[in-house]
């Protein structure tokens, strides 16, 4: 359960420092408070419609494997965005690239509640959600912060490394969750 608490909150430390940075690099790039709006809305529109049927497809699946496999997917995605954003700088790439990477995180977000209520016990659960909750608000506070800092210190490239360290860092330790759920992937 530790490992599982532990790998939610560093995914959702690269995540709430990408969610701070993208929409100020993208006002930095356009100077246009509109376009960064705008983009910033495509990007996360599909992923409430798309969220509707995650649920169904998870159940299909298992958790852990799922959670695995978003954690690593996106740190691949944040890695192509880095090796990307060395060379050329294309909006229209980032749209794309983050969209899939909303879309991945919903999947993880959904797959490891589910799994967190699977894995837990009636006597654990209540100290267990007090555990989460802490985590996911402290990095809710600190993430955005440190995103800030680090968009105004550092290159945009440098944070889509330690975002996607970050992400890699989760997989690696979710590796360890057990988890004996016998399903179909």
């Amino acid at each position: 359960i530790k490992l599982l608490l532990l790998g939610r909150a560093v995914s959702l430390f690269g995540s709430t420092i990408y969610l701070i940075v993208l929409p100020l690099y993208i006002l930095n790039t356009t100077k246009n408070l509109k376009t960064t709006g705008i983009f910033f809305a495509a990007v996360n529109f599909p992923t409430i419609i798309v969220s509707i049927f995650i649920g169904t497809i998870i159940e299909k699946f298992n958790k852990k494997n799922i959670i695995l496999i978003s954690d690593f997917l996106t740190s691949i995605l944040y890695f192509i965005l880095f090796l990307y954003f060395k060379n050329s700088n294309s909006l229209i790439f980032l749209f794309f690239i983050s969209l899939i990477i909303n879309i991945i995180s919903k999947f993880f977000e959904i797959a490891s509640k589910v799994l967190f209520s699977e894995i837990n016990t009636s006597e654990t659960l209540e100290k267990y959600n007090g555990l989460q909750s802490f985590l996911e608000n402290t990095v809710m506070i600190i993430g955005p912060v440190i995103g800030t800092y680090l968009f105004a210190t550092f290159s945009f490239n440098l944070i889509l490394i330690i975002v996607s360290l970050s992400y890699f860092l989760s997989f690696l330790q979710e590796l360890f969750i057990k988890y004996e759920k016998i399903t179909n992937l």
